[in-house]
């Protein structure tokens, strides 16, 4: 098939007419396979036909097609473009021709080699050679990795603060690019050690930040990073940068010595390791010990007579309380200062701290303040006064308490002692008494003079104005007092 088919033809021979060609009915088709008859007829000329002969042709389709590449065997194709496969062409003898799609696949998305084959077979089954094409997908590493700015970072930015940002080309479509610090290095050439944190940190997309805030007087002034830009497929570029740490005059107090050398950073007067030993900020002006403020309780006196005397702290003045107490003495208009004052150290903790006197060491009264101190110096509180009972005299004889200080004395009746001899009696009302002896009592009342009695004696009383007895009726009405003269014998 696919070859002209060029027939031989046929002769004939007679006695009479002599010999010739033969003439031939039918035809060959070369292109398309199959059998083919070609008849061969003479008829002479006395009319006398002869036998016909008949020629079988078969046309038999054996040559394979070919195949051919449009575009080259071997292409290179760039990652992320996307791949148009310019595809193959047959050619047969008998079929004629046409195109061949390949098969396999070329990921463009990914680097790496890929291959295509083209097959074809002709109608007869005839199949072409196997073409092969190659594609490898190639990907380019990024390039021109760069600082957008100058890598510049000021002393005492907090966390986080953006130092630079980098970026780097690629040619590749699509390309995706992250970024990363593989290594750094201080001043001297010295990489972080591992597990050490670092003063910069570089997110995925390029930006540089720090991770504390720097001091120009203690850290390195010039750091160098490498720096990686990688594409999706694991293509990189590196580089190194200079990072440069930037002073920044720090003076808080003003005084023209830079803060790192100033030993009173706020200029409060207390030098940095004072503030620090006594708990206040160095760096605060208003963060400094004052005297505490110190507030006095009223001093009681316990029913054994023991003086229980109580203070408290309000405000400790941003510094440690290290003493508390009280200081005693018997005028109000004391120098709180001087040796005459007495002083108790205190019980307890500043926020409530006390002492309990066994004794008072003054007779009548005391003036008593609280105090504390603290790295600032000593605060008083508030000056408080303690009025002290006199002593029970035994003239009173057995007593039995009342309520608001009443006392009631078994003989003598209610009455409210107040202090120096002066008492309320109930029915007497205000009286100066002094004792004249353990049972007996000197009365002296302004309309009476002075009047002496005892237990056994009373209600008559001794008057000395009148040298005789006086009764006192208990008959009295209204409230009045109402007496038995004996120097006059009459009531009155």
């Amino acid at each position: 098939a696919g070859e002209p088919y060029v027939d031989a033809g046929a002769v004939w021979s007679d006695n009479v007419d002599g010999d010739g060609v033969a003439d031939a009915n039918g035809s060959v088709d070369h292109l398309v396979p199959g059998t083919y008859r070609i008849a061969y007829d003479y008829v002479d000329s006395s009319g006398n036909s002869a036998q016909q002969a008949i020629r079988a042709i078969e046309v038999v389709d054996t040559t394979a097609p070919v195949i051919e590449l449009i575009g080259g065997a071997s292409l290179t194709h760039e990652v992320g473009r996307q791949y148009f496969d310019e595809g193959a062409t047959w050619k047969d003898a008998v079929d004629g021709n046409g195109s061949v799609e390949a098969s396999g696949q070329v990921d463009a998305s990914r680097p790496g080699a890929y291959e295509l084959s083209y097959d074809f077979s002709d109608r007869s089954g005839n199949a072409a050679e196997t073409v092969i094409r190659f594609v490898q997908v190639l990907n380019d590493a990024p390039e021109q990795l760069r600082a957008l700015e100058e890598l510049e970072v000021r002393e005492n930015e907090p966390v986080g603060t953006q130092v630079g940002l980098f970026a780097a080309s690629d040619r590749n479509p699509e390309s995706i690019l992250s970024y990363r610090m593989n290594w750094i290095r201080d001043e001297n050439q010295s990489l972080a050690a591992e597990g050490e944190t670092t003063p910069f940190t570089l997110d995925e997309n390029g930006t540089l930040r720090t991770t504390r805030s720097l001091d120009y007087e203690s850290e390195s002034k010039i750091w160098t990073l490498g720096v990686e830009a990688l594409d999706q497929y694991g293509a990189s570029a590196s580089a190194q940068f200079e990072v440069r740490l930037l002073n920044v005059v720090e003076d808080l107090d003003g005084d023209g010595l830079e803060d790192p050398f100033d030993e009173d950073l706020d200029g409060d007067g207390y030098s940095n390791e004072w503030e620090k030993e006594h708990d206040t900020d160095p760096w605060n002006f208003y963060s400094r010990t004052e005297a505490p403020i110190v507030s006095t309780d009223e001093p009681v006196m316990e029913e054994n007579a023991t003086i229980r005397l109580s203070g408290s702290v309000r405000f400790d003045g941003w510094g440690e309380i290290t003493r508390f107490g009280f200081a005693l003495s018997d005028d109000s208009f004391s120098d709180w200062e001087s040796p005459e004052v007495q002083w108790v150290e205190g019980a307890g903790d500043p926020e409530n701290f006390f002492s309990v006197l066994r004794q008072s060491p003054y007779r009548n009264k005391i003036y008593l303040r609280a105090w504390a101190e603290n790295a600032a110096g000593r605060n008083w509180g508030a000056l408080k006064k303690l009025v002290l009972p006199e002593k029970r005299q035994k003239w009173w004889g057995e007593l039995q308490r009342l309520s608001g200080g009443w006392v009631r004395s078994e003989w003598f009746g209610a009455f409210k002692y107040y202090q120096d001899g002066w008492m309320f009696h109930a029915r007497f009302g205000w009286l100066y008494v002094s004792e004249a002896s353990e049972e007996s009592v000197w009365i002296w009342k302004s309309e009476e003079g002075w009047l002496w009695t005892k237990d056994e004696v009373w209600p008559y009383m001794w008057s000395q104005r009148t040298g005789d007895w006086l009764y006192l009726s208990p008959n009295a009405k209204g409230g009045q007092l109402k007496f038995y003269d004996f120097s006059t014998r009459s009531y009155r």
